[in-house]
């Protein structure tokens, strides 16, 4: 098992809750969710999004980086440009005229 399979595992515990709750919650197949959380298979970006709402835990906690607070699907000011526009990868393009 993965250290993420770890945490996740982890904060069902202590919230009394089991991959079964969980699977529901995604609805998604129990074994599927074994799959991922073991690191059998790749979880997709949505679920664990998905999963850090469900179990009130940040993205960044059940990632590794303990030091930020951040949840998933918050507005980071810290990731936008000054003006307001947020900057994707690969939408870097030259200002000067």
């Amino acid at each position: 098992m993965n250290s993420l399979g770890k945490k996740i595992k982890y904060h069902l515990k202590i919230q009394n809750k089991n991959l079964k709750y969980l699977a529901k919650e995604l609805d998604v197949p129990q074994g599927k969710l074994s799959r991922w959380i073991n690191g059998h298979a790749d979880m997709p970006s949505s679920i664990l999004c998905r999963i850090s709402r469900i179990l009130n835990v940040s993205m960044d906690e059940l990632m590794g980086d303990d030091n930020d607070s951040s949840r998933c699907g918050r507005d980071r000011t810290e990731d936008k440009k000054p003006h307001g526009r947020e900057e994707h990868i690969g939408d870097r393009h030259s200002e000067e005229a």
